[in-house]
């Protein structure tokens, strides 16, 4: 019974995992219209493909920007995450940057009560 228990624990934190993915990549797809998603085990990446930038002359010769993130949760309680973003306009990537942390933070401080 016992080691039963503890899988069905450890299923329920990588929904947990899962869900914070999901949750993330939701509110990227509010902001932007073109994210793609990949996330396995306690990684996750999202590429963002926008046309418009906060900075000047960051635009490739397509007239499109793309960002990367990378997002790792330190253990399968998803409550704490290394988020990292690399983009040519710095301005969007500390907004991205930004937004993420807080959306984790969010996520992870809200308690269901019984």
């Amino acid at each position: 019974r016992h080691a039963s228990k503890r899988m069905r624990t450890s299923s329920s934190q990588d929904d947990l995992v899962s869900s914070r993915f999901r949750l993330l990549h939701a509110i990227l797809k509010e902001h932007f219209q073109n994210v793609e998603a990949v996330y396995e085990g306690l990684n996750g990446t999202f590429e963002i493909v926008t046309d418009a930038g906060l900075e000047d002359e960051v635009l490739d010769d397509d007239g499109k920007l793309q960002c990367s993130v990378r997002v790792e949760f330190s253990d399968s309680s998803a409550a704490d995450a290394k988020i990292s973003v690399e983009c040519r306009d710095n301005k969007l990537a500390a907004n991205v940057h930004a937004m993420l942390q807080n959306a984790a933070h969010a996520a992870t401080s809200v308690k269901t009560g019984s």
